[in-house]
């Protein structure tokens, strides 16, 4: 338990047992005023005095033992009020972590371990030759750095990628293809090219359900480019 927490702790205690005993010694004063009034009939004063005695001490009693009932009540109150409060505050707490949680998942680069990379080749391998070309949004390097990782899923499936031709692309290194470089998506977009949609629609539509399977948000849809033979790999921020 922490130390705000034995604090907490000890002073409900001592809230408790402070309470308790007030609650005794009021009762006490309702039985000393009890004793008082039937000590006006066994020492039989005057009737008058009597009378003024009794009033006074039965007001007295009632006050008292009102005072102890209501507070009581407010006491009681009080406690689910407290109780109420710490449990509102347990889930505010709660929910700022789990936000706290998406939030870093969020901000997190996409990538693929090699175990992920391996689960999502066996599933696309059934359509190993399928062409695909890769492209990117500009200004983040995490695009290009999934993208990459991607890449090498296909590969290993044994797809067949070639240069993008569509839009202006960056070459690459000695043995690697030009990609794109103004892509407009958002998440991981599969393109599926209107000319080859017979043959290309179930290869897309496997490839976005494995990278998803993986946490990589991806969906498949038509490109209505005639110029466009192959799958289009595109990524872009999350969204």
């Amino acid at each position: 338990m922490t130390e705000d927490g034995e604090r907490y702790g000890d002073l409900k205690s001592r809230y408790e047992r402070n309470s308790a005993r007030a609650d005794w010694l009021a009762k006490l004063i309702i039985l000393g005023l009890a004793v008082e009034i039937a000590g006006v009939f066994v020492l039989q004063k005057e009737m008058l005095e009597a009378a003024v005695t009794i009033l006074s001490t039965a007001l007295i009693a009632i006050g008292v033992w009102g005072e102890l009932k209501f507070s009581h009540r407010a006491r009681e109150a009080g406690d689910a009020i407290v109780a109420e409060a710490e449990a509102r505050a347990a889930e505010a707490n709660l929910k700022a972590r789990e936000a706290g949680l998406e939030l870093a998942k969020f901000r997190a680069p996409r990538s693929l371990n090699r175990e992920q990379t391996e689960r999502i080749a066996g599933k696309i391998k059934p359509f190993a030759g399928t062409s695909f070309a890769g492209a990117r949004n500009p200004g983040n390097p995490e695009f290009e750095s999934c993208l990459r990782d991607i890449e090498i899923a296909l590969h290993m499936a044994g797809w067949k990628e070639i240069d993008w031709h569509v839009s202006p692309g960056r070459s690459r290194a000695a043995g690697l293809t030009t990609i794109g470089t103004d892509a407009s998506v958002w998440d991981v977009s599969i393109g599926i090219p209107q000319r080859n949609f017979q043959t290309h629609s179930k290869p897309a539509f496997a490839l976005a359900e494995a990278l998803s399977a993986e946490g990589i948000t991806a969906t498949a849809a038509i490109v209505y480019d005639q110029d466009a033979v192959a799958i289009h790999v595109m990524v872009g921020p999350k969204r």
